[in-house]
């Protein structure tokens, strides 16, 4: 009978260690899988956001653009600065021309002025794409709205040849010509990229 019960004992020990790690595992998963964002366009490009593909910055902290431009993504979270990691991929054979472009989103505070929030793209060696190597850097007042899409700016063009991939910086801050206001204004955009 003891010798029954300890078996019991060991095997209902067992079955909740067993439990215990598959909830884990499946846990761990689940958030390895949100921590990127996957989308194909027309089969055509993979785009890989490394956290998230929403930037959003508040006016805490309006810096110059040599701080700006050397923004590391530490701060997002408190929106001092917007900085995302992205990456697109040619799935196909043939040469793709591809636009990035941001979307406003609905902001719960009032929203910083877009001349006051500027925009830096460059490469995975922060090198600037065409369009940002400029001393001047572009406020979201300078980027063109989307003929199909209104709400929407166009950010860059490019050009990817079969199964290549560009990776991609880009850092949002808000500008050192904005006056403090100790009333809370927000941005927040939405990074997309689709074939042209």
């Amino acid at each position: 009978m003891e010798k029954s019960f300890k078996k019991n004992v060991i095997l209902a020990l067992f079955i909740v260690f067993l439990i215990f790690l598959i909830y884990f595992f499946g846990t761990y998963s689940y958030f390895q899988k949100e921590k990127g964002h996957y989308h194909v366009d027309n089969n055509i490009l993979s785009v890989r956001f490394d956290t998230t593909d929403i930037i959003h910055v508040t006016n805490h902290l309006p810096v110059s653009d040599v701080i700006g431009k050397s923004f590391n993504g530490r701060g997002t979270e408190d929106g001092i600065q917007g900085y995302v990691e992205f990456s697109i991929t040619n799935t196909g054979s043939q040469k793709t021309k591809y636009e990035i472009f941001s979307t406003k989103q609905v902001v719960s505070a009032d929203e910083i002025k877009d001349n006051y929030l500027k925009f830096y793209l460059t490469d995975d060696k922060n090198v600037p794409v065409r369009g940002f190597e400029r001393h001047l850097i572009p406020t979201y007042n300078d980027f063109p709205c989307l003929s199909d899409k209104p709400s929407s700016k166009l950010l860059y063009e490019g050009v990817l040849a079969g199964g290549a991939s560009d990776h991609f910086i880009l850092r949002i801050w808000v500008s050192d010509s904005y006056t403090i206001s100790s009333i809370l204004e927000e941005f927040k955009v939405d990074i997309d990229v689709r074939v042209k």
